[in-house]
């Protein structure tokens, strides 16, 4: 799985290239290179295929200007430290939210309380908080015949609860996305057995996303 999630985001490279007016040579992503661990290139996958899929129908763009270049976090990360984010605007240019990866989101009324959200919509700020995510995918590499499980939603649906995550923004399209609400992703199934927690949270589960995956499973 390993070579065919490096090979995927290769591709992925070469499309948001042309899209995103993000002329480069080399390795695009270098930190994926560094031998990272098959999870993390699983949640990278996830990011930039949800990035082409959001691509379909807004305008993206990548930002590699803050001091961390065209480096993504790895481990939750400060948004203030200028890791490399996609930015989308309006038909009319005006830039509205951030598509970001690994970044750190605080809770204004809880002191020391935050989470690192593997995939998130947020608005363009430096310090997010409950106030400017939007939508959070959490990402799960998991082994073959496993499945998502009971502690994993009730993660995601807590974190949706207390940030007050609405899932949903009318600023950003995501018709056509396997992600159009707050959603937990993985390699393997989902869980048809916490299907009724699913529903009454308003959470979504994907199952079977990969490369080249012949079917991928969506439970809401």
């Amino acid at each position: 799985m390993k070579i065919e999630l490096l090979e995927a985001i290769e591709q992925s490279a070469e499309y948001l290239n042309r899209i995103s007016k993000w002329h480069t040579t080399g390795k695009p992503f270098g930190h994926i290179y560094n031998n990272p661990a098959t999870d993390y290139l699983y949640e990278f996958y996830c990011y930039l295929t949800f990035i082409q899929e959001l691509s379909e129908e807004n305008i993206i763009k990548i930002n590699v200007s803050g001091g961390m270049k065209n480096n993504f976090p790895r481990n939750p990360a400060p948004k203030r430290n200028g890791w490399a984010k996609f930015e989308a605007f309006n038909d009319e240019g005006e830039y509205i939210c951030d598509i970001c990866a690994g970044i750190i989101i605080n809770h204004s009324q809880i002191n020391n309380f935050s989470f690192g959200a593997d995939i998130s919509v947020q608005s363009p700020v430096i310090e997010p908080d409950e106030d400017d995510v939007f939508l959070i995918i959490e990402a799960k590499f998991k082994s073959e015949g496993d499945s998502i499980q009971k502690n994993e939603l009730e993660l995601l649906a807590s974190r949706k609860e207390i940030f007050n995550i609405p899932g949903i923004t009318n600023i950003l399209n995501l018709h056509g996305s396997s992600f159009e609400k707050n959603s937990i992703v993985t390699n393997a199934q989902v869980s048809n057995h916490h299907a009724a927690f699913t529903r009454y949270k308003n959470i979504r589960q994907v199952g079977y996303f990969y490369p080249n995956s012949p079917r991928i499973e969506i439970l809401d």
